[in-house]
């Protein structure tokens, strides 16, 4: 009984700390190779230990985009971490998931932000019941260089279209409820 209380009252602040913290730096190149979109770790110690493993060379001074072929200028920068982005062709336009200060999706051009949404904005699902972790309930997420959009479903066959650019809906369909209907 006191390890399952101990369970409870501590959960809250290991989630807390997997959300805020930014255990590590890591980048990833644009499709069109032309640039490299980084993400530094917050925390000035994990900065100082992965400068004193992978050398000063390695390390960026700033999170942002960078031409691949002059790394020590950033294009735009940003002050803010997470795990993962989704990125236009060029990495002008990403797309950030979990921003629990702001809104679950937020996107941003040139590394600023143009519009985001909450999971309830989405999720028909999200007015009925509270559900913490947003991931689970997106089946898919795909971005299609050619026209500039990300396509989102959702676990309950709700589908979105966003202009990567300015992140507005540009279609969505409730698969789920046209399903409801045909059966």
């Amino acid at each position: 009984m006191k390890k399952l209380l101990f369970v409870i009252l501590i959960a809250p602040f290991l989630c807390q700390g997997l959300v805020e913290n930014s255990p590590y730096s890591w980048k990833q190149k644009t499709r069109d190779g032309k640039h490299i979109f980084i993400m530094n770790a917050l925390d000035p110690k994990q900065l100082e230990r992965e400068r004193k493993n992978v050398g000063n060379s390695l390390i960026y001074n700033k999170s942002g985009l960078y031409n691949i072929e002059d790394t020590s200028n950033p294009i735009w920068t940003i002050d803010w971490y997470t795990f993962m982005v989704y990125m236009s062709l060029d990495g002008s336009s990403i797309v950030r998931f979990n921003n629990h200060k702001k809104g679950d999706i937020t996107f941003y051009k040139n590394g600023q932000e143009v519009n985001y949404y909450q999971k309830s904005d989405l999720i028909n699902f999200m007015k009925i019941m509270e559900i913490n972790n947003s991931l689970t309930y997106y089946e898919s997420i795909d971005v299609n260089d050619e026209n500039n959009i990300l396509i989102l479903e959702t676990a309950h066959k709700e589908k979105y279209v966003f202009d990567l650019d300015t992140g507005k809906i540009i279609d969505s369909s409730n698969l789920h409820g046209i399903i409801s209907l045909i059966v």
